[in-house]
């Protein structure tokens, strides 16, 4: 297996390229750091050709180029990817994982709200103690928080622990909810199109079963995302534009299918250089992820103004985006956002957010291999001067 996605849907083209994670990255790195070759078909000048671009090739070539663009650079960019190539000995899953599932009801969390604080400070101030690229005991964690909001009626913990004792899951647990009066009950309903229909707090079953078990892909259904990189535990602004914004409502807007995700990162994926591949945020220790989802298109606009108020509240002090090298580090190529800027917008921010200092080289690559712009999107890396 290559380190890899919880939503299967997504398939392996798109996911690649953007840099791709999932639940064993802590344990293993992303998927482009095991990334050796691409096959890609480009239209150079106008003439169609199929280049092998390899990490090997020679240190500033264009086809050194092409492939460290395709490690992180997103898809549409530079061309349609034919074939993948990962170096031999790629990871081998875990024969079996112990999955874990437990939620605080909203209810209670109301009653106390110290105790939401509580529990975003102890997952900020845990994963900031076993993230490093060395980390000797907690690589093999990968949990998501799930920040519903309240008409869902729980916050939601979910983690995948790779050892066969799993007491270090259970430690991982009890110290998120650490000193806090509300405490942890099994989850069993649906969050957002994932179910873990168990009655125990864990379970260990095969991987492969448990890859299929956290698959959110869920119903068909209208969605939009947001994402940031966090460095550093949550600070006070963070949480309290959480509170307030996961407590509000809409009228006439259902918005149980509304919440804040927040993934464990780091461990190796912050083995490797912010320049090795072109995925630069190799130091933080959370990724968030901002979800909506609903069905009937006339809410469209009212799903939509709420995640971007969130979202803006959160980020409040940095300009109302999670500002790169600072507290956060920017945001995920793969949960593109429009509301980030569009190609040819002078200040649009997805340039910097998502790549940071890379941003120089897939220009280059852009402008060598697609200087016409055969391959665009509303995202697109844009050639210098384009």
């Amino acid at each position: 297996m290559v380190p890899r996605v919880s939503c299967h849907s997504v398939g392996a083209g798109g996911h690649i390229c953007g840099g791709g994670y999932g639940l064993l990255s802590r344990r293993d790195g992303l998927t482009v750091d095991h990334l050796v070759q691409v096959d890609v078909a480009t239209v150079r000048g106008g003439t169609a050709a199929v280049t092998q671009a390899h990490r090997d090739d020679p240190a500033g070539s264009p086809e050194q180029d092409l492939f460290w663009a395709h490690t992180g650079g997103g898809g549409g960019n530079f061309g349609v990817v034919l074939r993948y190539h990962f170096a031999a000995g790629i990871p081998a899953p875990p024969p079996r994982v112990w999955l874990s599932s437990v939620a605080w009801p909203w209810g209670e969390l109301v009653e106390r709200p110290g105790d939401f604080e509580k529990l975003l400070r102890n997952y900020g101030e845990f994963l900031a103690a076993h993230s490093g690229a060395d980390e000797p005991v907690y690589q093999g964690l990968f949990t998501l928080l799930k920040l519903t909001h309240h008409s869902n009626g729980n916050v939601v913990l979910l983690s995948q622990w790779d050892g066969e004792d799993p007491g270090p899951l259970e430690d991982f647990v009890a110290a998120v909810e650490s000193g806090m009066e509300t405490r942890a009950t099994v989850q069993t309903q649906s969050v957002a199109g994932l179910l873990l229909p168990y009655p125990e707090k864990h379970r260990q079953m095969p991987w492969f079963q448990a890859t299929m078990t956290l698959n959110g892909s869920g119903d068909n259904q209208r969605g939009k995302y947001k994402s940031a990189y966090h460095r550093v535990p949550f600070d006070q602004g963070h949480i309290d534009a959480l509170w307030e914004w996961l407590r509000r409502d809409v009228e006439g807007l259902d918005l149980k299918q509304t919440l804040v995700q927040i993934d464990s990162y780091g461990c190796r994926i912050n083995a490797r250089r912010p320049g090795d591949t072109a995925v630069p945020q190799r130091d933080s220790i959370m990724k968030l992820q901002y979800q909506t989802y609903w069905t009937d298109e006339r809410k469209d606009a009212d799903h939509l103004e709420y995640l971007a108020g969130l979202y803006r509240a959160v980020y409040r002090r940095t300009g109302g985006v999670p500002e790169i090298d600072t507290d956060t580090d920017g945001a995920y190529v793969n949960y593109p956002d429009v509301d980030l800027g569009t190609a040819g917008q002078a200040d649009a921010a997805y340039p910097r957010l998502y790549y940071k200092g890379g941003y120089e080289r897939l220009q280059r690559a852009k402008e060598y291999w697609d200087g016409k712009g055969v391959f665009r999107h509303a995202q697109s890396v844009v050639a210098p001067g384009g």
